[in-house]
């Protein structure tokens, strides 16, 4: 966007010009250490392996804790629908 351009637009076409560059620029970021983390995994042993988001940590990554939190929220969902769909398996007559 040319700066004679943004003097005619919104506030709401300018934030949205914004997003759409931090979007561009967090998958560019992701792209690359997608790149350099599968160099990283076949240097190195599994053993001693990183996460990528432990190796390499970009600032819109989520902290420790938070990731721990999310990994728990979704083994809880999983186990929901593992019981949920168990339920409906006895239902039908098939004993899981």
């Amino acid at each position: 966007m040319l700066p004679h351009e943004m003097y005619r637009c919104s506030i709401p076409e300018i934030l949205a010009f914004i997003d759409g560059y931090y979007r561009r620029l967090r998958h560019s970021w992701e792209q690359n250490r997608i790149i350099a983390y599968s160099i990283y995994a076949v240097v190195t042993d599994e053993g001693k392996r990183e996460t990528i988001e432990d190796w390499m940590p970009l600032w819109f990554d989520p902290s420790p804790e938070e990731r721990k939190s999310m990994g728990e929220v979704q083994s809880i969902k999983r186990g929901m629908v593992a019981e949920k769909d168990i339920a409906h398996y006895r239902e039908l007559g098939i004993d899981l």
